[in-house]
């Protein structure tokens, strides 16, 4: 992901991944005079708000660079949630707090709410709370349009917010819901 314009001199670099890198760059003249080298080394941490921060700031340097312990699908305190989830939802990836990470479900006069917890200050995270009235293959169509927000978010930790989304009164009988986490950058 480097590239060097000579119309320009101009060079660009792009890490494939938002994590600690480091490294250097050689650029070579082969003029009828010699060879010339330019070395030009950097190094970067990781962008705020990333999983890859969040994960260094949570783990040992030794728990980080062992994928079963800080890997985006472990779950090294055994609460159900994995460390994505765990980052999505403003969770402790060691402490045990499934009851605290868990989505609720409420009855309010005649209408289901589903309240999320979830970063606000999270880069690179989908959140997406999806409904369907099936679950049997070939039926089950998760919808996200038939939770809307609902309210405003409220400010339950730094960082941390809880919003409540209104089920579609449409899923009268059955209504199976979930919350969808994904990074879409690390």
């Amino acid at each position: 992901n480097a590239a060097f314009d000579p119309a320009t001199a101009m060079f660009t670099f792009t890490p494939t991944a938002v994590t600690d890198y480091s490294g250097h760059i050689v650029v070579t003249s082969n003029a009828t005079s010699g060879t010339n080298t330019i070395a030009i080394s950097g190094n970067g941490t990781p962008a705020a708000g990333t999983y890859t921060a969040w994960r260094d700031t949570e783990f040992t340097p030794q728990q980080a660079a062992d994928p079963l312990v800080s890997g985006t699908s472990a779950d090294p305190d055994g609460d159900g949630f994995t460390n994505v989830e765990e980052f999505a939802f403003g969770g402790d990836p060691l402490v045990p707090d499934a009851g605290l990470l868990t989505p609720r479900l409420e009855r309010v006069d005649n209408s289901w709410i589903l309240t999320v917890r979830q970063r606000s200050d999270a880069s690179g995270l989908a959140i997406t709370p999806a409904a369907t009235a099936s679950l049997q293959p070939g039926i089950a169509d998760w919808r996200a349009d038939l939770l809307t927000p609902h309210g405003q978010p409220r400010n339950v930790a730094p960082g941390i917010d809880e919003l409540d989304y209104l089920l579609d009164g449409s899923l009268t009988q059955h209504a199976f819901l979930r919350v969808r986490t994904q990074l879409t950058s690390p």
